[in-house]
């Protein structure tokens, strides 16, 4: 069953199940920082016979841990193994394990900032930990990856082969130290390929406004999650806005990290109007769902869901999770289907994975020069990755990055090329493997080609500029749409629309049958065989047909 896991903090558990928010479909995500007090940290709030003990005997709710490491300053927290083991045993495959955050990208940022810090001394401990707090006075050290004692032990990898190397081996021992059970969760570096082959189970790439590309994280999470049969989710993550920041609506600015300001991470809210739109948590939510995700969790939603913790008035962004929970009761898994994917976009079986694809520069991984058939590699891979999944039509206003609209439509995964029993649950293949024997045997198509064989292969016809795709349901055909332009949002003036991002879509159903209209736009009319809709900014559209 489709899982939303919500926050668990003794103050607002039992809110949540009052306004609804806890119901068949909920998942506790457990807080798991350096900057929680002591009474609030796994050992102690987790202990057996304490009432998250027993709420969770009672419940069996699906479970993980938010987070073992990664975009908070690292703990080398000693977790109580045999109080894990009793979850394991209490749960069984509900608990799913520990969150590693951002692991490729937070390592690159410590390693950039040690190097910046430490100058011309040697990678030891002390030197380390000295300078990095001497340039970033905090409350906590500034590494987020590892210890310090841990780089100093690694060292300061040069090349894009020795961080990748550096990279896989840190994934390695947090996955053992786990037992298997951890969690990745990627934005700018989609290392899904590593961490299937390590044996993950669920992956969930972090998606939002700061994070570019999300038809891409999705269509490789996808396509990657098939080849093994493993679940993968998102991972909703509020910062944007104009001032970047992240927004909390708690009128004492609380949250469930315990982060008290820049002296404990260097981040920044600005109030109910900071971070990301309203309009894009929506459309995330619908959008994960809709594409096959299995969970959805988030990253700031305890602090966004009441205006406090005392009478637990749900703000915006609590009414949003609790609409989106209704749409998936009134839509369930049974009945939305399987993203139809006729065309599967084909890596090398040797590509640890995905990174930087909004680098302008096409020849580094993480800021390390990539030279020969590397570089070269890398190169068609960003290219074909942004032309079918990240050509965006004409859109407006400040969130224009993410989920964006195309002409083309979304119905492609990404897998690599040692998935051999995946290859007849497709139609064509993008080759990006660079191993001529690939195309002489299966049925392969250029780039370019790719967006006229989808325009044969679906079942119906969308033009406008807007983002959509379709599920194979038992009985039919759904169509999903969404206008992602013509959202504004700042801190000085909140949350509107842009009216000149209005999109006007025509729909035509090659069978000839007519749209049946599930949600979304009201202006609608139907002319010689087409469906023309308009769709305001941040509208999305349903609809099935046979």
């Amino acid at each position: 069953m489709f899982t939303y896991f919500h926050c668990y903090h003794p103050q607002t558990w039992e809110a949540q199940k009052e306004c609804g928010l806890i119901d068949e479909h909920a998942g506790v995500r457990f807080m798991q920082t350096a900057t929680l007090p002591e009474e609030l940290k796994f050992n102690n709030l987790a202990a057996k016979g304490s009432s998250f003990y027993n709420m969770m005997l009672e419940n069996r709710l699906p479970m993980y841990i938010d987070r073992l490491q990664g975009g908070v300053v690292f703990e080398d927290y000693k977790f109580d193994w045999r109080l894990v083991d009793y979850y394991r045993e209490i749960l069984g495959d509900k608990f799913i394990g520990f969150q590693m955050h951002e692991w490729m990208n937070n390592l690159a940022s410590d390693l950039r900032r040690i190097s910046e810090c430490i100058g011309d001394l040697p990678w030891t401990e002390e030197n380390i930990t000295k300078s990095v707090m001497s340039k970033y006075p905090m409350n906590y050290l500034w590494l987020e990856a590892q210890s310090a004692k841990e780089y100093a032990l690694c060292g300061n990898p040069q090349t894009a082969d020795e961080f990748i190397n550096f990279a896989e081996t840190l994934f390695r021992n947090r996955y053992e130290l786990c037992s298997g059970q951890l969690i990745p969760c990627d934005s700018y570096g989609l290392a899904y390929q590593t961490e299937i082959n390590c044996g993950v189970k669920h992956f969930m790439p972090e998606i939002g406004a700061q994070t570019p590309d999300t038809r891409i994280q999705i269509a490789y999470a996808r396509g990657m999650a098939r080849t093994k049969n493993v679940s993968f989710g998102i991972y909703y993550e509020p910062w944007g806005g104009n001032p970047f920041s992240t927004c909390c609506y708690h009128k004492e600015d609380e949250n469930e990290w315990g982060i008290k300001g820049l002296g404990d991470l260097a981040y920044e809210t600005k109030g109910c109007n900071g971070g990301s739109s309203r309009s894009l948590q929506k459309r995330i939510q619908l959008y994960g769902y809709f594409a096959g995700a299995d969970f959805i969790s988030e990253e700031w939603g305890m602090c966004n869901t009441f205006y406090d913790w005392k009478d637990f008035e749900l703000t915006p962004y609590g009414k949003i999770k609790l609409d989106f929970l209704n749409i998936i009761k009134k839509y369930p898994e049974e009945k939305i289907g399987t993203p139809y994917t006729p065309l599967a976009v084909v890596l090398p079986k040797d590509l640890f994975g995905i990174a930087g694809l909004d680098d302008g520069n096409n020849q580094t991984v993480f800021g390390y020069p990539l030279f020969g058939s590397a570089a070269k590699t890398m190169k068609n891979v960003r290219k074909a990755l942004k032309y079918l999944l990240s050509n965006p039509s004409d859109m407006i206003g400040c969130e224009t990055a993410n989920i964006v609209n195309s002409d083309i439509p979304d119905c492609i995964d990404v897998i690599h090329e040692d998935y051999i029993n995946l290859y007849e649950d497709y139609e064509f293949f993008v080759d990006l493997t660079g191993n001529p024997g690939f195309s002489r045997n299966h049925r392969c198509i250029s780039v370019e080609e790719a967006p006229e064989i989808l325009k044969n292969l679906l079942p119906c016809e969308v033009s406008g500029g807007v983002h959509w795709f379709v599920n194979k349901t038992a009985d039919g055909w759904l169509l999903v749409m969404f206008n992602n332009s013509g959202i504004e949002r700042s801190v000085e003036k909140g949350e509107y629309i842009l009216p000149q991002g209005t999109q006007k879509a025509a729909v035509r159903l090659k069978n000839g049958q007519k749209l049946n209209i599930l949600e979304g736009a009201k202006d609608i009319h139907f002319e010689n065989g087409t469906y023309h809709i308009e769709l305001q900014p941040g509208a999305w559209f349903l609809a099935k047909f046979k």
